[in-house]
């Protein structure tokens, strides 16, 4: 952008000799060539003033999104779960009306809020999946559930 900045001064200035330089024409013909380079020099220098606009513009777009992240990122706190697995969980002082959750921790360093979900819980595990980055992992401490009760297993009521 800096270099855009530069480009249209330069441009600027070289439309500013222009105009100078044609108060000392006294040749129609000469006069209208330098008109018409003029008019070319100074549609260039609008061309490049309405991207400079678009860039500012994108950029403060960019930065207000990077605000709203930051104030949301600070919403959350870092947890670990068993075995080790670190979640992003929502402070509780934070949270208001929503529900408990937790968002990927790789997400969220590559700052994007991706919810984790609870796809399946059973035997003190749950198996927690993020579809945004493809994290997929089980969580918690197994629960063995014990040797399985009743009689021979050929019927369905086990006896």
């Amino acid at each position: 952008m800096v270099g855009e900045i530069f480009a249209g001064a330069s441009a600027f200035k070289s439309l500013a000799d222009g105009v100078k330089a044609l108060s000392e024409i006294k040749d129609a013909k000469r006069r209208s060539e330098v008109e018409v380079d003029l008019l070319g020099k100074l549609i260039a220098l609008q061309s490049d003033f309405s991207a400079l606009r678009d860039s500012k513009e994108a950029i403060e777009k960019e930065l207000v999104k990077i605000k709203d992240w930051n104030a949301d990122k600070a919403r959350y706190e870092m947890k670990s779960l068993e075995p080790g697995v670190l979640v992003y969980r929502v402070k509780e002082v934070e949270r208001g009306s929503e529900p408990p959750h937790e968002i990927c921790a790789d997400c969220y360093n590559n700052d994007k809020k991706s919810l984790l979900h609870a796809v399946a819980k059973g035997n003190g595990l749950t198996r927690y999946k993020c579809y945004s980055c493809g994290f997929d992992e089980n969580t918690g401490t197994f629960i063995d559930p014990g040797p399985a009760r009743g009689g021979s297993g050929d019927s369905w009521l086990g006896v």
